[in-house]
C-alpha cells in the first residue's frame, strides 16, 4: 500500500551479476553519471564467488535508495533468470538492461539483437507475458525477437549509448539504440 504513495522511477536498470569484481564498480559508476536521474537499479547476483557483492554493497550508499541488491541462493548458469527476477522486481515505466562488465555512456538509457542497448516499456513486457528463455546463450536475442514481433512501435536512437566489453571468457558474443513500446 505504501508503494501507491511513493513516486515510481521512470526507468528500472537491471544488472545480472556473476563474478564481476573487475568491472562492476565501473558499470555502476556509469549509471551514477547519467544526465537522466529518474531511475532505480536492480542488481541480481547469481551466486558470485568473488568480491562482487562487497563492491556493490560499498556503492549502495552513493545510490541512496535507488539501488536494490537481490542475492540468489543457486547459480542459474546464464543471465536469463537474473534478468527475469529483475524484471519482476522492477517498478519503472521503462526497463533497461546492462551487463555487469559493460558501461553506459553519459546520456544512455537506450538502443539490434541484444537487450543491453534498449529501453522496454514495462507495461509492454507485462501485457505480453515476456520473459527471457532459460538458455545458456542467445536468451537476449530470443527476447528481442519476441519484442520485435509483438511491438506496435519501435523507435531507433542513432547515438552510441553503450560500451560493450567483448570478453574472452564470457558466454556472450555492439549496437546502437532502440525503444520498444
Amino acid at each position: 500500500m505504501s508503494e501507491l504513495n511513493e513516486t515510481l522511477p521512470a526507468i528500472s536498470v537491471i544488472i545480472p551479476v556473476y563474478n564481476a569484481e573487475k568491472y562492476i564498480q565501473q558499470c555502476l559508476s556509469s549509471i551514477l553519471i547519467q544526465t537522466f536521474q529518474d531511475y532505480e537499479v536492480i542488481v541480481v547476483d547469481d551466486c558470485s564467488t568473488d568480491d562482487s557483492i562487497k563492491i556493490i554493497e560499498l556503492m549502495m550508499p552513493i545510490f541512496k535508495d535507488k539501488l536494490k541488491l537481490i542475492k540468489r541462493s543457486k547459480n542459474s548458469g546464464s543471465p536469463a533468470i537474473p534478468r527475469n527476477i529483475g524484471m519482476r522486481c522492477s517498478r519503472g515505466k521503462y526497463i533497461s538492461f546492462i551487463d555487469n562488465d559493460d558501461v553506459f555512456t553519459k546520456n544512455t538509457f537506450f538502443g539490434n539483437w541484444v537487450v543491453w542497448n534498449k529501453l522496454f516499456r514495462r507495461g509492454f513486457i507485462i501485457e505480453n507475458y515476456l520473459e527471457f528463455p532459460n538458455l545458456k546463450v542467445a536468451d537476449d536475442m530470443m527476447f528481442n525477437f519476441f519484442c520485435l514481433c509483438l511491438a506496435k512501435k519501435h523507435v531507433h536512437v542513432p547515438n552510441i549509448t553503450y560500451i560493450y566489453r567483448n570478453m574472452n571468457d564470457s558466454i556472450s558474443v555492439f549496437s546502437i539504440g532502440s525503444i520498444f513500446a
